[in-house]
């Protein structure tokens, strides 16, 4: 109410040509205004306007997240599945024939067929299938989690201390 209010402070000069015997006449006045808005007419129609405006923003910033949410929800799954294949890839495939070959030159080094060298490659192979089956099941565990995150049903969301304790 008291913003619409203005104040002002001003000076006026006037000089007035008379015909004799007055001559020349000089008046000086300082002026105080001061404005009070009476809102007869003024239906607040600009301040509608605008929070009209900000509440559009609002419900597009809304759907903008939502929209983002539903994304990130539907990528984190995506990528969920990708991984289970190659995880249980690694699992039925990769890793048993490893495990047999690496078996199979330790039977054929101990026969003296096969030497050290191929031995230990054998060994390094089944390693690195274990290896990167790991690094999968990581990779799996951080997409579910991802996947928690987007769609809020991680269990931790109401512990916020993460220990389970009291706050």
């Amino acid at each position: 109410m008291w913003e619409d209010w203005t104040v002002g402070l001003g000076v006026e000069r006037d000089r007035g040509v008379f015909e004799a015997p007055i001559g020349i006449k000089r008046d000086s006045f300082l002026a105080v205004d001061v404005t009070v808005p009476i809102p007869f007419w003024n239906r607040q129609q600009g301040r509608i306007a605008a929070s009209e405006a900000q509440f559009l923003r609002a419900r597009r910033g809304r759907d903008g997240l939502t929209l983002r949410v539903e994304e990130e929800i539907r990528a984190a799954e995506a990528r969920i599945r990708t991984l289970r294949v190659s995880v249980d890839t690694y699992q039925r495939d990769i890793l048993p024939e490893a495990s047999r070959t690496r078996a199979t030159f330790e039977e054929g080094y101990r026969q003296g067929l096969i030497d050290v060298a191929e031995l230990l490659q054998a060994q390094r192979q089944y390693n690195e299938a274990r290896s990167a089956r790991v690094e999968l099941l990581g990779e799996l565990r951080q997409a579910v989690i991802d996947l928690e995150a987007a769609s809020a049903t991680s269990p931790h969301l109401d512990d916020f201390r993460l220990d389970g304790g009291t706050p």
